[in-house]
């Protein structure tokens, strides 16, 4: 939507394709230029003094913008939509290309109305889901605490088995050491012994 018409001076042609060229691309921007030649009511009518005072279509202080500096920039409200003086039947193709924009604005705005849309029922969604997955994190955490409550209890186990492992060996070592002495008395005390014969 314009926001900002710049309406340059007859006299400035070379300002007014100027200010064209720089402001090409900028759909907020509009650059006119000024096209009256005199006011509307001549000062020789025999109706009613007007009222009005001056050139109701100056504007504030537009023709000293005009007159001083060559150009003047107007601010558009939001729910203004200004037309040009010349704005008449003929002018079709304008309309329509207004109206096109108007539907590509329309467009965007539905599509965008779409998009948040989406996004919302997507959040509602994941929010669905949270109470879910803390329930399964509660879950997870006990799981988790029993099977270290139980592998505590293994490697509790497991030292108290090495422990009796270390004890089995050594009491292994005791009875090997012992057979030993014990063999080694049986063949001494043999060999004093002669065998008898019948």
């Amino acid at each position: 939507m314009i926001q900002y018409l710049i309406v340059t001076a007859r006299n400035h042609p070379d300002l007014y394709g100027y200010l064209r060229r720089q402001f090409a691309g900028d759909e907020k921007v509009q650059v006119l230029l000024d096209r009256r030649h005199e006011e509307r009511r001549r000062q020789g009518d025999l109706r009613k003094p007007d009222r009005r005072k001056g050139d109701r279509r100056g504007g504030r202080g537009t023709g000293n913008g005009l007159t001083s500096h060559g150009f003047v920039v107007i601010r558009q409200f939001s729910g203004v939509q200004w037309r040009p003086p010349w704005w008449g039947p003929d002018m079709g193709d304008v309309r329509a290309d207004l109206e096109k924009r108007a539907g590509l604005a329309e467009s965007k705005a539905i599509d965008a109305r779409n998009l948040v849309a989406s996004w919302v029922t997507e959040g509602q969604r994941l929010v669905g889901i949270v109470p879910k997955l803390l329930r399964e994190h509660e879950h997870i955490v006990a799981r988790a605490e029993a099977a270290e409550r139980k592998f505590e209890r293994i490697e509790e186990e497991a030292r108290r088995l090495r422990i009796e492992n270390e004890h089995f060996r050594r009491e292994r070592r005791q009875t090997a050491e012992a057979l030993k002495a014990l063999t080694k008395q049986l063949i001494d005390s043999a060999g004093g012994i002669a065998p008898t014969r019948s």
